[in-house]
């Protein structure tokens, strides 16, 4: 199975500095065009599946790649989405107060949200779902969020949760990152954050 990775373009809220977590977050006018050339570089790929978290900067994001992917199964999963913030959505970085929260980066959790261990473990089901259900010889695209950019990459070189944050560096906007995926479990990466058709 090959796995290709992306991450949504940028949004107006980025531009703000706002947390969007699980708000819809709007494309900017960079985004658009971010994801218009990934769909270009993907072009001539044979996608067969093109998975978005349901988060509007993924979908819209996934509605441009998919034009030149008529055929590709098309779907949203509720797994793939953000980590959710909680009341800290919709504030800019700079005001959330995330030293106030009880735990570590791993286990914080602001009220009303989760912890980045609940999203791992949400991502562990979607990742876990795909290697079961579809065809072997497939090959899909997933378009996420950053952060989930290094659960998914955790996933895929067996480490555990806080050895992937060592190890793996996050996706700038519409980078990508390809795997192809082993049923005896050797994974073998093919392209890490690459941002060559972005230039």
């Amino acid at each position: 199975m090959k796995l290709i990775v992306t991450t949504h373009g940028e949004t107006l809220e980025n531009l703000e500095g706002i947390l969007q977590g699980q708000l819809p977050g709007t494309l900017s006018s960079c985004g658009l065009e971010q994801a218009q050339k990934v769909s270009n570089y993907l072009g001539n790929r044979n996608i067969e599946y093109i998975y978005t978290s349901k988060m509007a900067r993924c979908v819209n994001t996934g509605e441009i790649i998919a034009k030149t992917h008529p055929e590709a199964i098309f779907r949203q999963d509720q797994y793939l989405n953000a980590r959710n913030l909680g009341v800290f959505e919709g504030m800019r970085k700079s005001d959330a107060p995330w030293h106030s929260l009880d735990g570590d980066f791993f286990t914080n959790r602001p009220k009303e949200g989760e912890t980045l261990q609940e999203t791992w473990n949400r991502i562990q089901v979607f990742y876990d779902k795909i290697r079961n259900d579809l065809p072997k010889e497939s090959t899909l695209l997933v378009i996420a969020h950053g952060e989930s950019t290094v659960l998914l990459g955790g996933m895929i070189k067996a480490y555990n949760l806080r050895t992937a944050f060592d190890n793996i560096i996050e996706s700038e906007k519409t980078e990508i990152s390809e795997y192809e995926l082993s049923h005896n479990g050797h994974n073998r990466t093919v392209l890490s954050n690459y941002n060559g058709h972005l230039v």
